[in-house]
């Protein structure tokens, strides 16, 4: 990068940082003039102006013209990755981007460490999904990145796929004890329920409930609202195959600002966005959907829903997938799966 065009790539990145983001289209715009619109440099920069702006595909794909140029600042490599993961759209390119910036000779320890992290991140969500090497890369990580709440989720959330629950287990709690954050206590909670430790996920999850709806302040559902969002999700219902709809489609639809202890103590997950009540299928039952099972009840959960949806276009796709958690956990069946999108 030349030492005109340097400082003000720096500058654009720094507002983009402070989420400053008209400073950055004038760096941008200065960036142009010296270095014209396809120096690998310029197309990081103008990538992020548009990852600001919302316009994801049109970021990944300056972020990947930049990438492919060579750009003589390592963080385009990241933040190329970070996105496509973000946007799931290719992870392979993902994988490859992280993997150049590793292979930069004299790379800054902080920086192959953060692209480690990331790697492992990719190779933990990646299709072809490999939870040892995502280990492996966790753990040659040494710097201060192990004391943050992301490697520590993360790496906790490998040893549970891993099968190592009370290692998981030991690491959300030193994380929840440093940091006291309402996502690694929730992430406990689910790691103790899936090593059959019910009374302490319990327990847990009325701390989540409890702190969630702090945060949400006092919201009260207006009639409409409720309306609304029962209809919504006699809408999801009809997208359910046939057997599937039949278990369902009788039963009441209510709508609840968020769940009750009665209900985290019945078993239904804190941020659920569907809730079934009733008498689900006994623990161990698999395939228990047509007789073991008591269906009386579904519930949606305004404030879950607010928080899984980026917008009002995503609301369909999370009442479905909410539907599909829930008959997975009150009917004892994993093998439901549904194509949203």
């Amino acid at each position: 990068m030349s030492e005109e065009l340097a400082p003000v790539i720096a500058r654009g990145l720094e507002a983009f940082e402070r989420e400053d983001f008209d400073k950055t289209a004038a760096a941008l715009e200065t960036a142009v003039t010296i270095a014209g619109e396809n120096h690998p440099d310029v197309l990081h920069l103008r990538g992020m102006l548009a990852w600001a702006e919302g316009d994801l595909d049109r970021a990944g794909g300056f972020l990947l013209q930049a990438v492919d140029a060579g750009p003589s600042n390592p963080t385009a490599y990241l933040d190329c990755a970070e996105l496509l993961l973000l946007t799931q759209d290719d992870l392979s390119e993902a994988e490859a981007a992280v993997r150049e910036m590793l292979a930069i000779p004299d790379l800054e320890t902080v920086r192959a460490e953060q692209a480690k992290l990331l790697l492992a991140q990719i190779r933990f969500d990646h299709v072809d999904s490999d939870p040892e090497e995502a280990l492996e890369l966790l753990d040659t990580i040494s710097s201060e990145l192990r004391k943050e709440p992301y490697y520590q989720s993360l790496r906790a959330n490998v040893l549970m796929h891993l099968g190592r629950l009370d290692d998981a287990i030991t690491e959300l709690r030193k994380a929840v004890e440093v940091h006291g954050d309402v996502d690694l206590k929730y992430q406990l909670g689910v790691t103790l329920r899936a090593a059959e430790q019910e009374e302490s996920a319990i327990a847990t999850f009325l701390e989540v409930l409890a702190e969630d709806a702090e945060e949400h302040g006092d919201t009260a559902l207006e009639y409409a609202e409720i309306q609304d969002l029962r209809g919504r999700v006699e809408d999801a219902l009809e997208e359910l195959p046939d057997p599937l709809l039949r278990r369902v489609a009788n039963v009441p639809i209510t709508v609840q600002v968020g769940p009750t202890k009665t209900q985290i103590r019945a078993g239904i997950d804190p941020r659920a966005v569907i809730a079934f009540e009733g008498n689900p299928a006994p623990e161990g039952e698999e395939g228990a959907l047509e007789e073991e099972a008591e269906l009386l009840g579904l519930v949606i959960m305004r404030n879950s829903l607010i928080e899984e949806i980026g917008d009002d276009e995503d609301i369909p796709d999370a009442i479905l997938m909410g539907i599909v958690e829930e008959m997975r956990r009150f009917f004892g069946v994993d093998d439901i799966h549904i194509g949203v999108g």
